[in-house]
């Protein structure tokens, strides 16, 4: 019985995944993580100025800065419209942004950790803010995976197309 759950499972899940391995994504699909990763961009950047007070001018400026790049590689692309290169670019800069998150919450926790060590009792308000731009971090990484694995299906179709051309 376990192993006939474990069939059915393998064979609902994994037909459809291996079905798009070589389809074009769908405008509606395209569209949808466009949306889901505005809307992670916007939360990022709610936990971006929560964080705020905690962190550094500079390391602010730098999130900030990674935030406008994101948001304007999405407005290219409604502006000029979808292409691989596109999407990759916007996976790139989704990932720095993942990035610039990262650190900025080891610099809340580090700078709250050195203030425990120097006997001054926990911030828990710095700590809210590290839970929170960390999860809103995560958020931003999962969509540009989801971005990532679309470019790379619209590359591969590319590809398989001029390599039957090239025949």
């Amino acid at each position: 019985m376990k192993y006939l759950l474990t069939l059915i499972v393998v064979l609902l899940c994994g037909f459809p995944c291996f079905a798009q391995k070589n389809a074009w994504p769908s405008r509606e699909e395209l569209s949808d993580l466009l949306q889901k990763a505005n809307q992670r961009v916007t939360d990022f950047d709610i936990a971006l100025q929560d964080g705020k007070p905690f962190l550094s001018e500079a390391r602010f400026k730098i999130d900030v800065d990674a935030l406008t790049a994101v948001h304007r590689s999405v407005g290219d692309l409604d502006k000029n419209g979808l292409s691989a290169y596109a999407l990759a670019g916007l996976t790139i800069k989704l990932d720095d942004l993942a990035v610039c998150g990262s650190i900025s919450v080891q610099d809340i926790l580090r700078d709250g950790w050195r203030g425990t060590v120097a006997g001054k009792s926990p911030n828990l308000s710095s700590l809210g803010s590290a839970i929170k731009l960390n999860g809103a971090d995560k958020a931003v990484n999962d969509v540009a995976e989801l971005i990532g694995h679309a470019a790379l299906r619209m590359i591969n179709v590319e590809e398989n197309a001029l390599a039957k051309i090239s025949k």
